[in-house]
């Protein structure tokens, strides 16, 4: 088989080696930010952007794309007093989890600039002293990168685990973004801090929050029992694998992840799954890939 593809709310996510279409999450941004007709995107795009030059038909059919990805909805506004009843764009729960994901997308490629212009600063100086002889060192990366040098050097694995009680011996929640806990495990020093689950009252989007959250708390794995497409798009898009600790402690699923043993969940699984079987979506065993 071949290598399993990352989404971003659903569609491949942008790939480095070709020209990443910008303008749907700038459009996405601005539909979140309040309802608007296409026209009224040209003006806020400058505004909010300083995107000046685009034709509005360039805007129509990525509102077009983005409604049939079901990441917007559309409605005709027939209170209007000037023209035609013009269509009323929305962002839909599905676009807030896409949102997000186009987020950590262009957090990698502002980090992955910020490299590229240190890099040639640093060759062009070298350059320009006439020091290109071959012999100096490569230019360290930026401090901007996914991992830092101090997480390398040490290999520290920071995993995250929905929890029920704010304990290690805790057990997993059944609710991911609506545990009471999420308990992040140092395993190379075997220490954890509990932090509550300060999303868990809310109204809506509440995993896409959470996921959002582990993540900036520098989680490289999740534990859990379910996850919704939502904040799995979330986290799928950021690289970070999510693993089925369904009917365990919080220490029993550190020990597993330890062990290898446990099941990688390869897409939102919104079933209960039952202590010691797989839950619903494609899981692969952990370090058996």
């Amino acid at each position: 088989m071949g290598k399993k593809q990352r989404k971003c709310g659903g569609r491949p996510c942008a790939r480095w080696g070709r020209r990443m279409n910008i303008l749907e999450p700038m459009i996405l941004l601005l539909v979140a930010q309040e309802p608007a007709h296409g026209y009224g995107m040209v003006e806020r795009l400058a505004d909010v952007f300083g995107i000046t030059e685009i034709h509005p038909q360039t805007i129509y059919r990525a509102l077009q794309d983005m409604e049939t990805a079901e990441w917007i909805t559309a409605n005709w506004d027939m209170e209007s007093v000037q023209g035609p009843p013009k269509k009323v764009y929305q962002i839909t729960e599905a676009g807030t989890g896409a949102l997000a994901a186009w987020s950590i997308e262009l957090e990698g490629l502002r980090q992955m600039l910020d490299t590229f212009v240190e890099t040639y600063n640093q060759f062009h100086s070298q350059e320009q002293n006439g020091n290109m002889d071959g012999t100096n060192p490569t230019p360290s990366r930026s401090k901007n990168t996914h991992q830092t040098n101090t997480d390398t050097e040490r290999n520290i694995m920071k995993i995250a685990i929905s929890a029920s009680g704010p304990q290690i011996e805790s057990p997993v929640d059944l609710s991911f973004g609506r545990c009471p806990y999420y308990l992040l495990v140092d395993t190379d020093n075997n220490t954890f801090e509990a932090q509550p689950n300060s999303a868990a009252a809310g109204q809506s989007g509440v995993g896409i929050k959470v996921a959002q959250n582990l993540i900036q708390s520098g989680a490289k794995a999740i534990l859990a029992s379910k996850i919704g497409p939502n904040a799995y798009n979330v986290i799928n898009a950021a690289g970070v694998p999510v693993y089925n600790a369904a009917g365990m402690t919080a220490a029993q699923a550190v020990e597993a992840f330890k062990n290898g043993t446990l099941q990688s969940i390869d897409s939102a699984n919104n079933n209960d799954a039952a202590p010691g079987t797989i839950g619903a979506g494609n899981q692969h065993r952990h370090g058996q890939r």
